[in-house]
């Protein structure tokens, strides 16, 4: 197995892990959301920026991804998942607490882009903003 897809395989371990403990966390009343969580369904549009990481990434595109590309987001249907496509190549999925918000605004004609932040292995980390 190559290092590359099992660095992508630990981070997906990761990520769901984190993902149930937050919602472990929350459900057992663990305490409020973290600060700023809510301002997003406020926020236009327009303004919407989210910091994320990328989820099941295809090793096989994320390779030729780096800093600074700019990525499209587009929705499989008008529920989601919201893709994401490097050169017209899908490269994984966005899996985030504010991507209903992201799914509306693109149901409304809205258009969003992913900002490559960083790529180590097979961690992408992305900003999500209104194209």
């Amino acid at each position: 197995m190559s290092q590359i897809l099992r660095e992508v395989l630990l981070c997906k371990r990761i990520y769901l892990l984190s993902i149930i403990c937050k919602i472990i966390y929350y459900m057992g009343g663990g305490g409020r959301p973290p600060r700023g969580a809510g301002k997003v369904s406020e926020m236009s549009c327009e303004n919407l920026v989210i910091h994320t990481q990328l989820s099941s990434p295809k090793a096989a595109v994320l390779i030729n991804v780096n800093k600074d590309d700019i990525l499209e987001l587009s929705l499989s249907s008008p529920t989601g998942p919201c893709l994401v496509f490097h050169r017209e190549q899908e490269v994984g999925a966005i899996i985030n607490a504010d991507l209903k918000k992201i799914i509306d605004c693109m149901n409304q004609g809205h258009d969003y882009i992913a900002i490559v932040r960083s790529v180590e292995g097979g961690k992408c980390s992305l900003k999500i903003k209104h194209a």
